[in-house]
């Protein structure tokens, strides 16, 4: 639903990626969660009655998702099962980071798995970006999606149904 790019995991892109998706779609009942600690940090889940990492305290401050009354799903720690993404990420791996315009940069999938142009240039973010953005969607408007939802549909034609019959709170500037 929405996504950032970062050097590395961290809370302020997470963050600003729910702030894209709240900002298009509106206000979610609930969502699931990574137990990284860019996920399980007090920006966003202070206040939430469980969390995997840190230490809850009475005094901590109302996290954003307690705030506008999101309920907060914890993924099951080491279970990929748990985490529909999981199948996303290795779609990824095999489409996204292996396009022909990364050549010379994609960098293997395992340390002993290094390609033979391995290092041989950078890519521009920008480029990055944009080759990420449109792998994404393709990911999500291909079609023949076997899950219990989609029963054959893309991800987006899926997203699109439940999205036009669910009644969404949106976000306002209070």
């Amino acid at each position: 639903m929405s996504w950032r790019v970062d050097r590395a995991p961290n809370k302020v892109a997470v963050v600003a990626a729910l702030g894209d998706m709240i900002e298009k779609y509106g206000i979610p009942k609930r969502c699931l969660f990574d137990n990284g600690r860019e996920f399980a940090n007090k920006w966003l889940t202070g206040g939430a009655p469980t969390r995997f990492r840190f230490k809850i305290k009475d005094d901590d401050p109302l996290g954003l998702l307690p705030l506008l009354g999101i309920k907060v799903h914890w993924a099951t720690p080491a279970h990929g099962q748990a985490k529909p993404i999981e199948r996303a990420f290795r779609d990824f791996a095999d489409h996204i980071a292996r396009d022909p315009r990364f050549a010379g940069a994609y960098v293997g999938n395992r340390p002993d798995a290094k390609p033979e142009n391995y290092g041989e240039r950078a890519i521009p973010i920008d480029d990055f970006k944009a080759v990420v953005a449109e792998g994404i969607k393709r990911h999500n408007a291909r079609e023949g999606r076997r899950t219990d939802t989609a029963k054959g549909r893309s991800f987006d034609q899926t997203f699109a149904e439940s999205y036009a019959t669910t009644p969404i709170t949106k976000a306002t500037d209070e």
